[in-house]
């Protein structure tokens, strides 16, 4: 014999996390404290670097302007001594030479790679 269900003898079955009430919102945040502080500690750490790099490559911003040289960031390379020069127009051009070989090489590949793709897709449909 079935047992009749009726609006007296039913009831859900909550998981207890409901039961209990209901639960704080994930803020993303750990429960362990000490790892937010030491992740906030290595991040202000991190952000004091890139801070005081950035302001000595506005220095050297500022000190080739007043010698009458418009510099803009992308200008900068890093010095063996930690600070920063204007690039010369040779290794501009070397650069560039080496980056448009880089997105050759890159763009080849990922063309091999997808044609190979398509050929196994197109060898297991025959199979």
């Amino acid at each position: 014999m079935r047992k009749l269900v009726s609006a007296a003898s039913f009831k859900f079955a909550h998981p207890q996390s409901q039961v209990r009430g209901a639960a704080p919102p994930n803020t993303g945040t750990s429960d362990d404290w000490n790892y937010d502080k030491a992740i906030g500690r290595d991040a202000e750490k991190k952000w004091g670097v890139i801070e005081k790099r950035n302001s000595e490559k506005d220095r050297v911003i500022r000190h080739e302007r007043e010698n009458g040289l418009d510099v803009k960031r992308n200008q900068l390379v890093p010095t063996s001594e930690g600070g920063y020069r204007v690039i010369r127009e040779e290794e501009r051009v070397r650069a560039n030479e080496g980056r448009k070989i880089a997105s050759e090489i890159n763009q080849a590949l990922s063309k091999k790679i997808k044609e190979e793709k398509e050929a196994s897709k197109n060898k297991d449909k025959k199979v």
